[in-house]
Order: structure tokens, then C-alpha cells, then sequence
């Protein structure tokens, strides 16, 4: 996955349509307990801003997701002026390659998630670094708690505490989900012990 970070040259127009979107409008697919925007932008042509306290995000329609592009926010008021990453120090510049859409910022990492349906991806960016720090498939429900513990499922199709799952239709494939828990401070994953068993896309591998 091609990840271009900063250094790099970036031309942006941005035409804003006037709306402002108050704080508590999330971005869209954000995990509960995300640090909320304190102003969104949206143009008329697929564009979004999202001012926050310490950094600017830019999402950027492209196909099914959207490019994703953080940059340090500057002194002032002008929605304008500090939306447009020209001429500024770019952190990140995320390119939409497998239904990408930006998700949120909690401290100084950057979510992602990509896929769609029962399929998705969750991405850790640190802004600090500038690396893509955790990456991981996931399943809802998920929640960020203040402390920053993240907690979500995982697969775990060969986890042998499970045997049976007699909700899952007959001929569907099954599998499992485990809860995990990851301290965003540390970075370091837990399991909390929870395991419970579900459907998969695709059909049953006869092996």
C-alpha cells in the first residue's frame, strides 16, 4: 500500500460552499469516544475539512473512499487559509486504494478504515512519527474509551475455544471474532477474553 508521506509537493483548490458544520457532526465511520472536529467544511465538489485543535485533515472524494491528507494547523481564523495544505508541511498524504475513508483523530493518531461490508480494515496513523502504526481486520461494535483503549473485534477462524456456532445459517461459512483491547498509548493488544462466532463472506473452504 502506498503510503506518501511528508516532504511532499501538494496542490489543492478549495471552494467552499459557505456551510459550516457544527462540532458535533462526526466524520463519517468515526469510533465512538474520537476526538470531535471543532469546525467541518464541506465544498461543493467532494471536498472536507476538518479543523481540530492541533492539525487540519482534508478528505478528499476519490471513488468508493476518499484521499486523506493531515497537515499541522496554523494561527488564525480563516477557514480558507488554513484548509488549503499548499505551501504547508504535509504529515500524511493517505491515497485511497481499497475503499478508504478518514475516521477521526484521537491525540496525535489518525484513523482509517477501509473496505466495505462485513471486510474492513482498520488503520492507526501517528502523527508524531508519521507512520502507519497498527493495522488490523475489525469488526463493530467498536469504542474508544477515555483512558485511550481502543476495544473492537478481531478475526480468529482457528480459535479453538469455539466449536460450534449454531446461529450461522447451514452452508455459510463459519467463523470466529475476538475481542481485543489496544492501549493507544502503548500500543500494545490485549484479548479480553470474549469470543463469539459468525458468518463470513465467501463459501466454506472444503479442506
Amino acid at each position: 500500500m502506498n503510503r506518501c508521506l511528508a516532504g511532499l509537493s501538494f496542490l489543492f483548490f478549495w471552494v467552499f460552499t459557505g456551510v459550516v458544520f457544527p462540532s458535533h457532526v462526526r466524520a463519517a465511520g468515526e469510533i465512538p469516544g474520537l476526538e470531535a472536529p471543532q469546525k467541518r467544511f464541506q465544498s461543493s465538489d467532494g471536498k472536507r475539512c476538518y479543523l481540530y485543535q492541533k492539525y487540519v485533515v482534508l478528505s478528499v472524494d476519490s471513488g468508493i473512499g476518499s484521499d486523506t491528507t493531515a497537515f499541522l494547523r496554523e494561527a488564525g481564523s480563516d477557514a480558507r487559509r488554513l484548509c488549503e495544505p499548499s505551501g504547508k508541511r504535509v504529515i500524511l498524504d493517505i491515497k485511497n486504494e481499497d475503499a478508504e475513508f478518514f475516521s477521526g483523530l484521537w491525540s496525535h493518531f489518525l484513523f482509517v478504515i477501509s473496505g466495505r461490508g462485513t471486510d474492513r480494515n482498520l488503520m492507526i496513523y501517528d502523527l508524531d512519527s508519521e507512520k502507519l502504526v497498527y493495522q488490523s481486520n475489525f469488526a463493530e461494535p467498536f469504542v474508544l474509551n477515555p483512558s485511550g483503549k481502543l476495544v473492537f473485534y478481531t478475526a480468529d477462524d482457528f480459535n479453538p475455544e469455539v466449536k460450534s456456532c449454531p446461529g450461522v445459517p447451514q452452508g455459510q461459512w463459519m467463523g470466529f471474532d475476538v475481542q481485543v483491547s489496544l492501549n493507544l498509548k502503548t500500543l500494545k493488544l490485549t484479548h479480553t477474553g470474549e469470543v463469539r462466532c459468525t458468518s463470513r463472506q465467501g463459501v466454506p473452504d472444503p479442506s
